[in-house]
């Protein structure tokens, strides 16, 4: 995948490979004086599909699941004219990137044509504009004008996968789920193998109700990338949805892959005390329920803590 903020939702109970880092955060130096108006890109050299992002005022810029390896690190303006570079080394536990741009260019006066080069660009730098224009749309809270910007992307690249997962997912936060699915599902027929675009189908077929489909996604998410936790937790969370004391087949897969996502989504935890509790065990799920409670995360606080309490016989 591009590395661009492909969204995800657990809203139901709400390109990866193995050895991946989620999330590479990084800052381009002296990047005021350019404003918003460059990209920069993670080049593997073996020729993967590159990794790209824009770029915000502040310099800062982000990639989610970038394969452990050597990569080129380019600056680029929109149009795909490049600025500078450097060869970086991604680890698991690689620190902020940072590329330093070169001191101002001089600036020079409009020629008043267009050159034959410019004329015959393809039209990806457009589509890709359009996709950053959208994304800031949805950090500002302006839903409606970031589908507008993902559309006209499409229109300009009816092939620009990302921006299908994305517009998939704004039409969800509109409960437009008959939609979502639909641009999902052209992402994955395009060949977009992705964990978080297979975890956002197993979300929409979820929320169809097609729960077959749903299983099968998200154990492709899993295929494609054992480390992403969010795509355990959903496959855990669909498995567990038929456990009852006299129904246990599915409990030792479903616990183990919904240990695998609490870090991630810490309300596994919940579901696994739940788990525990049709097998009998309450001390079990009096732990569970107990690590939920250590975590940040406060959704499910008070139901937590009244479990418990229910659990211990207080």
């Amino acid at each position: 995948m591009n590395g661009i903020r492909v969204s995800i939702f657990l809203l139901f109970l709400s390109a990866c490979q193995a050895e991946t880092v989620p999330l590479l955060r990084g800052q381009v130096e002296n990047a005021g004086y350019f404003g918003d108006s460059i990209l920069v890109e993670l080049r593997g050299i073996q020729g993967d599909q590159p990794h790209q992002a824009a770029v915000a005022t502040s310099g800062s810029f982000e990639f989610r699941d970038v394969r452990n390896g050597t990569y080129t690190l380019r600056l680029t303006t929109l149009n795909g004219e490049p600025i500078c570079e450097q060869i970086v080394e991604i680890r698991p536990f690689t620190g902020e990137l940072s590329i330093r741009l070169p001191k101002r260019p001089v600036a020079r006066p409009v020629s008043g044509t267009i050159s034959v080069r410019e004329l015959q660009r393809p039209s990806r730098p457009k589509a890709f504009r359009a996709f950053v224009e959208a994304q800031r749309a949805r950090e500002a809270g302006h839903g409606t004008e970031a589908i507008r910007k993902l559309e006209q992307a499409l229109r300009i690249d009816p092939d620009y996968a990302e921006a299908r997962c994305n517009l998939g997912s704004e039409y969800v936060r509109q409960g437009r789920y008959p939609q979502a699915l639909e641009q999902f599902e052209k992402a994955a027929a395009g060949g977009f193998n992705s964990a978080v675009l297979y975890s956002n189908l197993c979300w929409a077929y979820f929320a169809q109700g097609r729960w077959q489909d749903a299983e099968r996604a998200a154990r492709h998410a899993v295929d494609l990338d054992n480390h992403y936790g969010r795509a355990h937790y959903l496959l855990g969370s669909l498995l567990a949805r038929g456990i009852r004391p006299e129904a246990l087949e599915k409990a030792p897969e479903a616990a183990r892959h919904l240990r695998l996502g609490a870090e991630d989504v810490p309300r596994a935890h919940i579901e696994i005390a739940g788990i525990y509790l049709a097998e009998g065990d309450r001390q079990g799920a009096a732990e569970e329920l107990r690590l939920y409670l250590k975590t940040p995360d406060a959704s499910y606080r008070a139901k937590a803590r009244s479990w418990l309490a229910e659990i211990l016989g207080n």
